[in-house]
């Protein structure tokens, strides 16, 4: 097995621009962490190091229960490949490992939130955000990714390589889809009301499952009526997908909404004005409730199918012609130098959250071969792993955004599996679409549970 200076890696938990986020046991305690680990075509990249030490930097002053706090860093990290190989000088990252899987994807999977438990999250936002802003650090990349939950539920806020210390700022950072509107038509902004405005989206997403615009942009076909002042336009358009219509939304939600996504960022509210808000102030979750919620819609996603178990035909020259070696860094290894490996199933590791998993007491190679069906399917970009049973694919939709994902096989007890889906880089909500498409194309195989 691999590891890296303490730590054992046991397997992908992500993956960055610039980075690999890995599941990481350490030698001596068993304590499990989410190493961030910088890949090798980076590491002699100026801006990429400069980076990496403006995050290790800001994390090391930071240390707020509603944020993925880091416990240790390094550059000159020794990484010892699984087949020998030695690396020296290593940048990487141990960080709190957020157990409780991402928010989005439970969203996604079971569906929306009430009023009363998006204000239970949106409130954990604010006081995270009032922690960091205090410190005049802003996120600036605020988005579905970077919301975690731990074993209780609470709401995690991560990755912080692209925050900043400077209270106005000119770099193109973020992600377009959760811009706000002075980063999209550039010139300088503040990093403090950029992360108000995409917690706006965030929480509209909470809402109503959806995001509000592709992007905050005058030209984007929604967008353009917070600038237009047209807002009842918009409104109508989001309540035609939510039963009862507009009256779905609260009159507070959409004046707190309405607020946040203001295109002039001098008249969006302060955090103290967001506090002072009606919306803010309203009936909030308690902590038996969002226990509650989540324990009945966890039961939800993990019922079994009645539907017929496919049919596969994957000659095996699929398996061998479309089978790799990676190393850690998910670089291509010369499979030439490396000796013969048999597949080997990685273990599920039960504390570890996620919501894109399900289980099967089928046998272990037909879930490879419905695996490999898939593939074949919805993709002719894909690679298997040449040690474990796990894939590696690239899907477009009608418009040519392109998801990478992974799917693994392991072992979650005697003759009972786990199949889950990782996303590797695109976007979150056309990530769950794919997974949801992979959960019914298993059909019958998902005959157990954990």
């Amino acid at each position: 097995m691999a590891t890296i200076d303490q730590y054992q890696i046991l397997r992908d938990l992500g993956s960055g621009a610039f980075s690999q986020v890995k599941l990481g046991k350490h030698i001596e305690t068993g304590d499990l962490v989410a190493l961030k680990i910088i890949k090798d075509d980076d590491s002699q990249n100026g801006n990429t190091a400069e980076t990496f030490k403006t995050e290790i930097e800001i994390m090391s002053d930071i240390n707020h229960p509603n944020i993925i706090n880091m416990l240790s860093s390094t550059d000159d990290g020794t990484l010892k490949e699984a087949n020998g190989d030695v690396k020296e000088n290593v940048f990487y990252l141990a960080l709190e490992l957020a157990s409780g899987g991402e928010l989005f994807d439970f969203i996604a999977q079971s569906g929306s939130f009430s009023e009363p438990v998006a204000r239970f999250y949106f409130h954990q936002m604010m006081d995270a955000f009032e922690y960091l802003h205090s410190k005049g650090i802003s996120h600036r990349d605020m988005k579905p990714d970077n919301i975690m939950l731990d074993n209780e539920f609470n709401l995690k806020i991560a990755d912080f390589g692209f925050s900043s210390k400077t209270a106005s700022n000119q770099s193109f950072k973020g992600t377009r889809s959760y811009m706000a509107p002075e980063i999209l038509i550039g010139g300088e902004y503040h990093g403090q009301m950029v992360d108000i405005f995409a917690a706006g989206i965030i929480l509209f997403i909470m809402v109503t499952q959806i995001p509000p615009f592709q992007m905050a942009h005058p030209k984007d076909g929604w967008y353009k009526f917070v600038c237009s002042n047209r807002m009842d336009k918009f409104w109508k358009y989001h309540g035609q997908n939510q039963p009862g219509g507009i009256e779905f939304f609260s009159k507070s939600f959409i004046d707190l909404i309405n607020w946040l996504f203001n295109f002039d960022h001098t008249t969006r509210p302060s955090l103290s004005e967001i506090k002072e808000h009606e919306w803010y102030n309203g009936p909030v979750a308690t902590k038996d409730e969002i226990t509650e919620e989540f324990t009945k819609r966890q039961a939800m996603l993990d019922q079994c199918s009645d539907d017929a178990v496919p049919e596969t035909d994957v000659p095996q020259e699929v398996y061998d012609s479309k089978s790799v070696h990676r190393d850690i860094k998910g670089n291509v290894e010369d499979s030439s130098n490396l000796p013969v490996l048999h597949r080997k199933e990685a273990e599920y590791i039960a504390c570890l959250g996620s919501f894109t998993k399900f289980f099967s007491e089928s046998p272990l190679e037909e879930l490879f071969a419905t695996i490999a069906q898939f593939a074949i399917t919805k993709s002719s970009d894909y690679e298997f792993s040449a040690s474990e049973y796990s894939i590696i694919m690239n899907i477009a939709d009608e418009s040519e955004q392109r998801v990478k994902l992974q799917i693994n096989i392991m072992s979650a007890g005697e003759n009972k599996h786990c199949i889950e889906a990782v996303k590797l880089a695109g976007d979150r909500f056309q990530f769950n679409d794919i997974y949801k498409e992979i959960k019914g194309f298993f059909g019958g195989h998902i005959n157990t549970t954990a």
